[in-house]
């Protein structure tokens, strides 16, 4: 049986993918082209039963009875009362004289890997993932010779990686992920010269990534070593494999600098190294890495600046380089890389203005500049990126005022330009980012008035926070339209007038913070309607009138702050 699309794309997606973005569209391509082939192997439940097999069967009801097979979800055939040759046994491909195939993905085994396993010298595919097998990897199955496919991912599997399974000499493709093994990475696998694809990611393997890899694995494709505790530095001999279009290493403690030598990987499509403590610069070679796709390098401590030279990178979709310690200016060259989804940058020590000339990135999607020391305006120019989606510019030293231009952003969802240094009005302009729904402007300097256009077109906007700013004027009531809003935040401005019926709308509200302004007149009754609502902070204004008895059907309220105004009246 093979594993299911579902149980095959999630070991994937552990590998090939970053905390917060899906994984790359050629790693997830890669998957599924592995998949197809797989179907096109005979299957158990296909085959014309077991004759030429039948000195196999006490080999076989030993895996069954070592895996508790009265328990299995399917055991179609399986008996320790044999019958006739021709009946199937479930899972098991039989090619009239041996057995050549066992796939038992999914099917409850319970218990241990029997060492006579290691009998079937014709066996080329075994696929035993998503159970509950524990014990060992029997290193007597290095006698399976003519095993071309491994799969035991996601079981509770213990102890070491066997060094003899070197003599797997045909073995292309193993994936023992997503279990409890420890110990290191046998150096003796170098001899594996066949060996595309190898998945030991989610383990608790200890040691350093083997030098010698680089100089025998020729043929290695995908490499996933994730969620491990390996240490030591990235070998440099590695850039022997050439053919590599996969490496994951994200999650572990591996330290030093990133090898110049990498940048011979012109395959490579998918590179992480994530989470781990790398130091030293990115190497401006790389840029020959012609069909990278995506790279996450972030959470490391790398030094340095962002290298010119990877304006080359002509493939390139993803690149995070957040949580490092990068120095220097946005390089305007990067502009030239026209394929660019995703730019993280967030949290580095990155300087100088935002780049006018990346405006030309048309395909961006998301851009985080967030926690850095960038300084100056923010670019009217970038109102040609039509694709983003996403863009966070929070706590910098960006000053000046919000472009009006920015309008035409038409495929805006989210945007932080929190905590810097922002003057002038909220422009009215913005209306038209119809798809909006996170606008944080919070603690900068901003003044005028709160925008009575925006309640006319922001009709998707959920978290709206302008708190510690210098606005002024009234609460708008067409911002009653905004009915999908949860979370407006308007406390520590100047806002004065009164707490407009009309907002009564806002059903969707559960967060509203009003406090420390000039705001006066009654508590609204028809605020009733806010059954959503959790917290309510009209503290420090100037509001007077008694406490509605209606509020009582505010049903979800946790908190409600009225203190410092002048209400009066009884308690309801």
């Amino acid at each position: 049986m093979l594993p299911s699309l579902d149980v095959f794309l999630r070991n994937a997606l552990v590998c090939s993918s970053s905390s917060r973005l899906p994984a790359s569209f050629p790693a997830i391509a890669i998957q599924l082209l592995s998949y197809m082939l797989l179907l096109s192997l005979p299957l158990g439940a296909h085959t014309e039963g077991m004759c030429g097999c039948e000195h196999r069967y006490p080999i076989l009801l030993e895996l069954y009875s070592a895996t508790n097979g009265a328990a299995w979800k399917n055991r179609s055939g399986w008996s320790s009362n044999v019958g006739n040759c021709s009946t199937d046994w479930y899972g098991v491909t039989c090619n009239d004289s041996d057995i050549i195939s066992i796939q038992l993905a999914e099917n409850n085994l319970i218990g241990t890997l029997p060492a006579s396993l290691s009998a079937l010298s014709n066996l080329s595919h075994l696929t035993l993932t998503a159970n509950s097998l524990a014990g060992y990897l029997p290193a007597s199955w290095a006698a399976l010779i003519s095993l071309q496919y491994i799969e035991l991912s996601m079981n509770q599997l213990t102890g070491t990686i066997p060094a003899t399974w070197v003599a797997m000499v045909n073995i292309s493709f193993i994936d023992i992920s997503s279990n409890q093994l420890n110990g290191t990475l046998p150096a003796e696998w170098r001899s594996m010269q066949q060996l595309a694809t190898l998945y030991l990611h989610s383990n608790g393997i200890t040691g350093t990534l083997p030098g010698p890899w680089g100089g025998g694995m020729s043929n290695m494709q995908h490499l996933c070593l994730d969620g491990n505790s390996l240490s030591g530095a990235l070998p440099s001999s590695w850039s022997a494999m050439t053919l590599v279009e996969e490496l994951s290493l994200g999650s572990n403690a591996i330290t030093g600098a990133l090898p110049p030598q990498w940048s011979s990987w012109t395959s490579l499509e998918y590179l992480s190294v994530r989470f781990n403590r790398i130091t030293g610069s990115l190497p401006g070679s790389w840029s020959s890495m012609i069909s990278l796709v995506t790279m996450e390098l972030h959470s490391n401590a790398i030094v340095g600046s962002l290298p010119r030279e990877w304006a080359s990178l002509a493939s390139l979709r993803t690149i995070g380089l957040s949580d490092n310690k990068l120095i220097g200016s946005l390089p305007s060259e990067w502009a030239n890389m026209s394929t660019l989804t995703t730019i993280s940058l967030r949290n580095n020590l990155l300087t100088g203005m935002l780049p006018e000339s990346w405006s030309a990135l048309n395909n961006l999607t998301s851009l985080t500049l967030s926690v850095n020391a960038f300084t100056g305006s923010l670019p009217p120019s970038w109102a040609a990126l039509t694709s983003l989606q996403y863009i966070e510019l929070k706590l910098n030293r960006l000053n000046g005022e919000l472009p009006p231009e920015w309008a035409a952003m038409v495929s805006i969802s989210s945007i932080d330009i929190s905590s810097n240094q922002l003057t002038g009005t909220l422009p009215a302009e913005w209306r038209s980012m119809q798809q909006l729904a996170t606008l944080f402007l919070h603690s900068n300097s901003i003044t005028g008035t709160l925008p009575e256009a925006w309640g006319g077109g922001m009709n998707n906007m959920q978290l709206l926070w302008l708190y510690g700013n210098s606005l002024s004027g009234t609460l708008p009531s067409s911002w009653s339209a905004m009915t999908l809003i949860e979370e407006l935040s308007l406390g520590y401005n100047t806002i004065g007038g009164t707490l407009p019926p009309t907002w009564s709308t806002m059903t969707a509200l559960r967060d509203l913070f009003l406090g420390s302004n000039d705001i006066r007149g009654s508590l609204p009754t028809e605020w009733s309607s806010w059954t959503s609502l959790e917290y309510l902070s009209v503290r420090f204004n100037r509001i007077t009138g008694s406490l509605p008895g209606s509020w009582s059907a505010m049903i979800s309220l946790v908190t409600m702050e009225l203190h410092s105004n002048a209400i009066v009246g009884s308690l309801p």
